[in-house]
């Protein structure tokens, strides 16, 4: 199993940069490979509290696990979308959908001075 690590500087480094074990890294994560790192370095950075290390296993999955997955995702795309059902009629016997007559829309605007007087 191949190891990924994951590093990345403490938010509060100062110039948002921290070196160690002849390696820069900023805010952003960096990720390495196991191989990419002699265990000495790797034991520098881990050491260092500037620094956030994280060292993560991919696990592979098995040809029977991969086959599985490929095929839910065939069936996913391969599935007919289902079409919306048409919507409930509503007490009037209108689709809700259906657009409503303009006089029920719009109400009527009243201005301030015709309320208020002259």
């Amino acid at each position: 199993m191949a190891r990924t690590i994951r590093i990345n500087a403490q938010p509060n480094a100062i110039g948002g940069r921290f070196c160690r074990a002849g390696l820069c890294f900023g805010t952003v994560p960096t990720n390495l490979t196991e191989d990419e790192l002699t265990p000495e370095q790797l034991a520098a950075l881990q050491a260092e509290p500037m620094l956030v290390v994280e060292i993560t296993e991919e696990v592979k999955p098995t040809a029977p696990q991969a086959k599985a997955e490929a095929k839910a995702k065939e069936e996913a795309k391969a599935a007919p979308q289902e079409e919306e059902a048409p919507a409930a009629a509503d007490a009037s016997g209108t689709s809700a959908d259906a657009p409503k007559p303009e006089a029920e829309t719009k109400a009527p605007a009243k201005s301030a001075a015709k309320e208020g007087g002259k």
